[in-house]
């Protein structure tokens, strides 16, 4: 098996267990409304933490591979235009638990719909950096609601 094939198979299995992950989040949301925002919070803070975790060893294995394969000539770890493992895995979650629970999400008391409409734009740009993780958090007050 060559190196490609390995890469391809790891980030399928990445993604696929992520997005059964996901998924389980997104069928195990309460429906009560008043509990829909900690439950978010609570299970973003464990994913979050479980996509940084992953695409830290992505990262690491691009880097060795990049490096072994750029001296030999041959085609590194990660192939071009590939998306990060991170972007994949925030995928999931849009897809599978932000998408679904929006509408509770706004129908719980006092829902912050700014905040809400910048988590998706969040989402959306497949850019998502660690350093964004705490806004993606349904319970915090961003910088800008401070002024």
């Amino acid at each position: 098996m060559c190196v490609r094939d390995r890469q391809a198979e790891l980030y399928a299995r990445a993604e696929n267990l992520f997005d059964n992950y996901t998924k389980e989040i997104g069928l195990a949301a309460p429906s009560d409304i008043e509990d829909i925002v900690p439950y978010y919070d609570s299970e973003w803070d464990r994913f979050s933490c479980g996509a940084d975790a992953v695409d830290r060893v992505f990262t690491y294995l691009n880097r060795y591979h990049d490096s072994f394969h750029d001296s030999l000539g041959r085609l590194g770890w990660r192939t071009r235009g590939q998306d990060s493992i991170r972007n994949l895995l925030f995928q999931s979650w849009k897809e599978n638990v932000f998408k679904p629970l929006t509408a509770r999400i706004k129908g719980a008391d006092n829902p912050d719909t700014a905040h809400i409409e910048h988590i998706r734009d969040l989402l959306a740009s497949n850019k998502l950096s660690v350093k964004k993780f705490k806004e993606m958090r349904l319970g915090v007050v961003l910088p800008t609601d401070l002024e």
